[in-house]
């Protein structure tokens, strides 16, 4: 009987205990918004900085690589230029800097990823190398 009530007290004393506290939500990754852009992640990238790095909406991959510590993405040659205005324009405003620019190219590094945009007559491409 002793062992009945015992029960029953662990058992209620279990139900009106504090329900334990849950952890606060996980801020959202941070996801920078441009107007006529989309993210590397939207373009179909899983690494690197995806959420904000952007390109214009209406480019064409051509080809892709995406590595934990290494990001391309191969673009059309139309799509070079108006790509390398954009990153010029909106890199400064996530925490990149442009190194270098010249002849439809440039260079860049931030937050743990350097990388560089280039064009020819071919073909255009973004590759971003996480720093050691």
């Amino acid at each position: 009987m002793l062992g009945g009530v015992l029960l029953s007290v662990a058992l209620l004393t279990g139900c009106s205990a504090a329900p334990a506290p849950t952890p606060p939500p996980q801020p959202p990754a941070s996801t920078v918004v441009v107007a006529g852009a989309v993210t590397l992640r939207e373009l179909g990238l899983t690494h690197g900085p995806v959420d904000l790095v952007t390109l214009p909406e209406d480019v064409t991959v051509l080809e892709r690589i995406d590595q934990p510590n290494v990001i391309t993405l191969v673009l059309t040659a139309e799509d070079g230029p108006p790509s390398a205005a954009h990153l010029e324009q909106t890199l400064p405003d996530v925490g990149y800097t442009v190194d270098a620019t010249g002849g439809g190219s440039l260079l860049f590094s931030g937050p743990g990823w350097s990388g560089a945009f280039t064009t020819s007559t071919e073909v255009s491409g973004l590759t971003l190398r996480q720093e050691p």
